[in-house]
Parts: structure tokens; C-alpha cells; sequence
């Protein structure tokens, strides 16, 4: 199973094990699920980074949230979240590269 199949059954498993533990509509678990996603990638993406490029954690998150790839991982519609946090790094690297 590839790294992004892993993370969607794990997304769709923990969805459905809160809407049933906290007697909550799926939809409305989604959309809490939504919310913070991205934050826990951004969490997943910048420890790999740190650890690829040797930098502290502190210092690759200011510098991955001003980037374009960081920008457009809070943007909802690109759906860059569904990514795996080694594709999303894969990408911020092309893109340091590229300045």
C-alpha cells in the first residue's frame, strides 16, 4: 500500500471511529478532521525537512510556512494535504532549489 493509500485509510479510519465515539454526524467530523489536517502535515512535513536539511525544527517551520509550497498546502482547493508529507517535502526541496 503506497504512503498516500496509508494516510487516506487512516483519515477515513479516524473519522469514522470519532463520529461513532462521540455520536457526532460523519459530516461534521470531516469537517473538524478538514480543519486540523493541515496543520498535522504542516507538523510531519517540517520534521522530515528539519531532519533532511539539518536545520531546527523552529527555523524550517518559519521558513516552510513562507513558502509557496507551504502556501499552497493551506489552500484548501489544491487538496496538496492529501499528499504524503515525503511528497510535500519532495516538492518545498524542488522549490529551494529552484530560488
Amino acid at each position: 500500500m503506497s504512503e498516500k493509500s496509508q494516510i487516506i485509510f487512516m483519515q477515513v479510519r479516524l473519522i469514522r471511529l470519532a463520529a461513532e465515539e462521540l455520536d457526532i454526524p460523519i459530516q461534521e467530523i470531516n469537517a473538524l478532521f478538514k480543519k486540523y489536517a493541515v496543520d498535522l502535515m504542516v507538523t510531519m512535513v517540517v520534521e522530515e525537512l528539519a531532519e533532511d536539511l539539518q536545520e531546527e525544527p523552529k527555523e524550517m517551520l518559519s521558513k516552510f510556512i513562507a513558502s509557496k509550497t507551504g502556501e499552497l498546502l493551506y489552500d484548501e482547493e489544491s487538496k496538496l494535504w492529501w499528499s504524503g508529507p515525503s511528497d510535500i517535502a519532495q516538492m518545498y526541496k524542488k522549490e529551494i532549489v529552484g530560488r
